[in-house]
């Protein structure tokens, strides 16, 4: 369109152009592609791209959450035993149904009392109640750390823990 309005009115062409001061200046008139600018751009998607890749697969295929009774951190029963309630709520993240069992470490001569190992369907959540009963004369401390251990039955190197409290009387 410029060229046209220069040629009706007896101008040289390529007077007007869209065109920067800098290309201007240069005397082979080409651009640099590879600026400084657009490289810091690509190194930053390529390490954002890479986060991505890694945390997709380094994603576990279930969660865990530990849920504890509020009102009352222990209970002595009618042979002197301490029991600690629970309530594991288990999420199945993988596309498929998933068998998964839990075990407890850290604590010693202890009794489950619930499902240890369960199925949970795709995308599903599965609230496990149980119970571990200890003697307290094996028990050192008020409140014991221990773990429960998530873990796909089957693949036993697919698991999460959960850190968690036995408590007892002091």
């Amino acid at each position: 369109a410029c060229d046209g309005v220069m040629d009706k009115m007896n101008y040289p062409r390529g007077l007007i152009s869209y065109t920067t001061e800098r290309n201007l200046e240069t005397p082979d008139n080409k651009t640099h592609a590879l600026r400084p600018k657009l490289i810091g751009y690509l190194v930053i998607l390529v390490v954002l791209s890479g986060a991505l890749v890694a945390n997709i697969a380094m994603r576990k295929p279930m969660d865990l959450d530990i849920i504890r009774d509020r009102n009352q951190l222990y209970r002595v029963d009618f042979n002197g035993l301490v029991e600690n309630t629970y309530t594991l709520k288990v999420i199945n993240k993988a596309q498929h149904e998933q068998t998964f069992n839990i075990r407890v470490e850290g604590l010693d001569n202890f009794e489950y009392i619930g499902k240890q190992t369960f199925t949970v369907p795709s995308g599903e959540s599965y609230n496990v109640p149980l119970s571990l009963v200890v003697d307290p004369y094996d028990l050192k401390k008020p409140m014991t750390k221990f773990e429960f251990v998530l873990s796909v039955d089957g693949e036993p190197d697919v698991q999460i823990s959960q850190p968690s409290n036995f408590f007892k009387a002091r």
